[in-house]
């Protein structure tokens, strides 16, 4: 199975986008978006350890009104949809990520 990461680094490999390899070092790519400007796809964070540093990643999938659904990856539940508005996830929300269609300096 994959862990949080694992699962967003292969799934952009598939379309030939090569993500760090953890999710703190995903939170540094893209551009920063703000909540009511989440798009599926993009990239959400989270810190699940009881510290403030990143450590568990999705992938938004939906956005239902103020509701974002994820898709991600839990070493016990494998892979799942949930949802910001769980106390759990809505509690430990970092930040929103925009991955692709982001223009850098570098293009």
């Amino acid at each position: 199975g994959f862990d949080c990461s694992g699962l967003m680094f292969s799934t952009f490999k598939e379309i030939d986008f090569t993500l760090p390899r953890s999710s703190n070092q995903q939170a540094e790519i893209g551009a920063k978006i703000q909540k009511d400007q989440a798009q599926k796809g993009d990239l959400i964070f989270f810190a699940t350890n009881g510290s403030r540093s990143i450590n568990h990643v999705g992938m938004i999938t939906d956005i239902i009104g103020d509701e974002i659904k994820f898709i991600h990856s839990s070493v016990h539940l494998g892979v799942i949809i949930s949802s910001i508005k769980e106390a759990y996830y809505s509690k430990r929300f970092k930040q929103i990520n925009r991955i692709l269609g982001v223009t850098t300096d570098k293009d």
